[in-house]
């Protein structure tokens, strides 16, 4: 928005600038075309060349200073187009910015079930230890105890 405000500015200026020196132009051109004829016969033709000199270097001054005003303003809106351009680019990465943040938080629900499954599968691989080795205790001890009784 403020890159639109400042190429509006910027051309504003320039339309200005332009006219006033083409006021200007104006103005010294009448003022010199105003002379008596006394005085422009009193002139010598060194001095008439001198001014005309002049004239065309400060026609050709205001004509550099209308093109480098147009360059100016052509940056301006090239830069215009390339912050709308980036805007999108900018925008697509905030996308996937939020979408990964949405999976990032679905990944931790489901690393805190599997934690919680892991501990639950734990204590019943505890328990089921347990019951083999009471298991493997009594088949221990009814296979010696079958041993024992029958020496006596």
């Amino acid at each position: 928005m403020r890159l639109e405000k400042t190429t509006k500015g910027v051309e504003k200026l320039e339309k200005e600038s332009v006219q006033r020196l083409s006021q200007m132009e104006e103005g010294d051109n009448d003022h010199y075309g105003s002379s008596s004829d006394d005085d422009t016969i009193g002139m010598s033709g060194k001095q008439q060349v001198q001014e005309d000199a002049v004239k065309e270097e400060r026609r050709q001054e205001i004509q550099q200073m209308q093109n480098s005003m147009s360059k100016v303003n052509e940056i301006y809106r090239d830069l215009g187009n390339l912050v709308e351009e980036q805007q999108y680019e900018i925008d697509d990465i905030e996308n996937n910015i939020m979408a990964s943040h949405t999976r990032t938080e679905a990944g931790m629900g489901q690393l805190m079930k599997a934690g919680e499954f892991q501990k639950s599968s734990s204590r019943c691989i505890s328990w089921l230890l347990v019951l083999v080795v009471i298991a493997a205790v009594v088949c221990i001890g009814i296979l010696y105890g079958k041993q024992i009784f029958k020496k006596d």
